[in-house]
Formats: structure tokens, C-alpha cells, sequence
């Protein structure tokens, strides 16, 4: 499965935003291995909702710049505390300036 419940997705072949409401799987047995399909139903901003397979879909990044501010200084911060990497801290802290 690579989206989950109310995942927010853009639907590949128009570009339109949505949401997932419903997800189906599908276990088909063919020459004796169990394959698993998923297709999702999804809500769109205009009150139309259709179900897509999953490769018809793409996930898009919501994540805002406070929040991955707020992330990186949260791994800064546990990384001080817990295992005094101070590798992954500089790469941390170089990841942050860049967003600045």
C-alpha cells in the first residue's frame, strides 16, 4: 500500500488535488503467489469523488518551511541529548541554513 486514509494526493493524468476517503484491496492468486492491489477512492476539492489505482496517483509535499524548521531542530536536539552524533548534527545544522 503507499497512501494511507486521508492522505492528500494529486491525481496523475489531470493534475487535480484530492484526498483519500476509501482504499480497496484486491488479493488476485495467480500461479500460486497472492498479488495484492489497491485502488483509492478520492475526494476532490469540487465535491467529485472517483476511485484511482495507485499507479494513477502522486503524493505532494505539504509540508510547510516552520515545519521543517521545526523538525530539523528536533533531531538536533535528540541527537545532543542521546547519541552525541556530531556528524549527522552539522549535516543537520547545514540542512537548516539552507532553508533559511
Amino acid at each position: 500500500m503507499k497512501f494511507v486514509l486521508d492522505e492528500n494526493v494529486i491525481i496523475s493524468r489531470t493534475g487535480t488535488k484530492g484526498q483519500i476517503t476509501r482504499i480497496k484491496q484486491t488479493i488476485i492468486h495467480h500461479n500460486g503467489d497472492d498479488v495484492e492491489t489497491y485502488e483509492y477512492f478520492v475526494s476532490k476539492p469540487t465535491g467529485i469523488s472517483t476511485w484511482h489505482k495507485e499507479d494513477e496517483l502522486r503524493t505532494y509535499d505539504t509540508f510547510s518551511k516552520e515545519f521543517e524548521l521545526g523538525f530539523i531542530d528536533l533531531l538536533i536536539d535528540m541527537n545532543l541529548l542521546h547519541t552525541k552524533d556530531y556528524g549527522t548534527i552539522r549535516e543537520l545544522q547545514n540542512k537548516k541554513y539552507k532553508l533559511i
